[in-house]
């Protein structure tokens, strides 16, 4: 209440309406997408693909839902228009991409494989927060260069920040659970010193 009046809502317009009704469809496809691409496939051997082949799929599930949610503020946050919104999603599809998938490549190769449940899930937050700080400055970077404004773009990247540790916590969390195992955590789970198998 202002001043002892109600404040009165006024209808959406239709456009806003069937904007929020086309983001609402396209959320909801890419979530259905990404669990249908990241369903096991229960025919084949679970085998091992290799640490680049394994960091594109991870690469391609977080991306999609990720840019699903990054679409969503930037049409929200940043008051993005629908003409605005292909070149914004293709650059910030390209670079957090790339950096996702290098941060995975390099995390695979010279990471640390846990050896317990315990150090799983250390090692698990210490790979999200790196990751923040790398995706933090991706979002900056591109919000910052779609609006002129850095106050826009930080607030941008806040939001992203929040809605994208979140989807980037599942997404480890159901390759963990769902995917294919981790390249090298079968070599990294026999000791040295047990004689090779027959």
């Amino acid at each position: 209440m202002i001043n002892g009046e109600a404040i009165r809502r006024w209808p959406a317009s239709p456009v806003a309406e069937k904007r929020r009704e086309r983001a609402r469809r396209t959320a909801l496809a890419i979530i259905l997408a990404v669990f249908l691409a990241a369903a096991p496939d229960r025919g084949k051997a679970a085998e091992s693909p290799s640490v680049w082949a394994y960091s594109l799929y991870k690469t391609l599930t977080y991306e999609i839902v990720a840019n699903g949610a990054d679409f969503i503020l930037y049409t929200t946050l940043l008051s993005g228009t629908a003409a605005g919104a292909a070149p914004f999603l293709v650059v910030n599809a390209l670079s957090a991409a790339s950096t996702y998938y290098v941060h995975e490549v390099s995390w695979n190769l010279f990471g640390p494989i846990p050896e317990t449940t315990a150090g799983f899930v250390e090692l698990g937050l210490t790979k999200t927060l790196t990751y923040r700080v790398v995706s933090t400055a991706q979002h900056l970077a591109v919000a910052y260069a779609f609006t002129g404004s850095p106050w826009a773009a930080a607030g941008y990247a806040v939001a992203a920040n929040i809605s994208d540790a979140v989807i980037y916590i599942a997404n480890e969390y159901g390759w963990d659970v769902y995917g294919l195992p981790v390249p090298g955590a079968a070599a990294a789970a026999v000791p040295a010193s047990a004689p090779p198998k027959p």
